[in-house]
């Protein structure tokens, strides 16, 4: 994958397809270091997985014998100083964290993460998305949005416009932080 959003995507699919209702994204930073949460509320890892979910070769696919998001996001982290921790979510489901030093030589890019949300949002509106952004803490709880609007249409495109505007604002730390130590990218 060549950039950090589209693991995000892998993993959240495979939240999606497991029948998780709500997906957490949760992004911070320190110094050159990037830090990923993802955590959903879905059924977690089934035991012939448990003991080591990054293994590619114990899935639960059945249209190929090898799993391999999380052991290249694994990978994509350990390559660059950081890591990935696996385990279940606080409510059941599964928590997923990484590390991922960006200023480092192998760091992929961590690509359009506003586009990657708003993507989400659009491909499964029936799901809760909560998005957390360092000190700003939530900055986007489509629950609550629903639960003040009413039940509306998520995949709109004027909803979705909506949300990619707003998420360019709030991300705008988080860019300005990325441009800062990955003059290049």
């Amino acid at each position: 994958m060549k950039d950090i959003s589209l693991h995000i995507l892998d993993i959240v699919e495979n939240s999606v397809k497991a029948g998780a209702k709500t997906v957490t994204l949760e992004f911070g930073w320190k110094g050159t270091f990037l830090r990923l949460l993802i955590e959903d509320d879905g059924p977690g890892f089934p035991d012939s997985i448990k003991d080591n979910p990054a293994d590619p070769f114990k899935t639960t696919r059945t249209t190929r014998k090898v799993g391999l998001g999380l052991p290249l996001l694994k990978d994509t982290a350990e390559q660059c100083e950081g890591w990935l921790k696996i385990a279940s979510g606080e409510k059941g489901g599964v928590r997923i964290e990484a590390e991922f030093n960006l200023a480092h030589i192998d760091s992929k890019p961590l690509g359009d993460i506003e586009d990657l949300i708003v993507t989400c949002i659009t491909l499964w509106p029936h799901m809760n998305w909560m998005v957390k952004l360092g000190p700003a803490g939530e900055i986007l709880n489509t629950a609550s949005i629903r639960e003040e609007l009413g039940d509306i249409d998520m995949s709109n495109r004027e909803i979705r416009n909506f949300f990619l505007r707003e998420l360019k604002d709030e991300f705008k730390p988080l860019e300005d932080w990325v441009s800062a130590i990955m003059p290049d990218v």
